[in-house]
């Protein structure tokens, strides 16, 4: 597994980059009001309505992806709390990496650029998290970019 922090918006990247996927954390309301899914929101409109027809209050802990319309990329929402105003476990963050991944190698997406997610607005430690995704994909040939700005 390669993975890579770059001081560079994810938006930006992801316009660079068409053949990345991506992913945020998420809250089984889809609230989706500030920090950067406020930003994924606004760039993928259609997401969210998409999202409301499917995610449940049992889903934290789980990942559910969206396709991006005629592109060949997805969004990958983690779902890693019950409402906007929780904040998430270390080990809910994990078991919705843990989908996530298993979501990827169905899709076979090897490509990612994620946030630093989880260390925005919920507070988790970011060498932390750092360190989960790296022991779940310590053996698996993925590309991942976390972009900072």
């Amino acid at each position: 597994m390669n993975i890579q922090e770059q001081n560079i918006d994810l938006f930006e990247f992801l316009e660079e980059n068409p053949n990345y996927s991506t992913a945020h954390c998420i809250s089984s309301d889809c609230r989706m009001g500030a920090g950067i899914a406020l930003d994924f929101h606004k760039t993928f409109p259609s997401m969210k309505q998409n999202l409301l027809n499917k995610v449940e209050p049992s889903h934290v802990g789980k990942c559910l992806e969206y396709k991006i319309p005629n592109e060949n990329m997805f969004v990958f929402n983690l779902i890693t709390k019950r409402v906007f105003r929780d904040k998430p476990s270390y080990r809910s963050l994990e078991n919705s990496l843990v989908d996530m991944k298993q979501q990827m190698i169905k899709r076979n997406v090897t490509n990612l650029v994620i946030p630093r997610i989880g260390s925005g607005l919920d507070r988790l430690n970011w060498f932390k998290v750092k360190r989960i995704i790296q022991k779940l994909f310590k053996e698996e040939k993925f590309n991942i970019v976390v972009c900072y700005f």
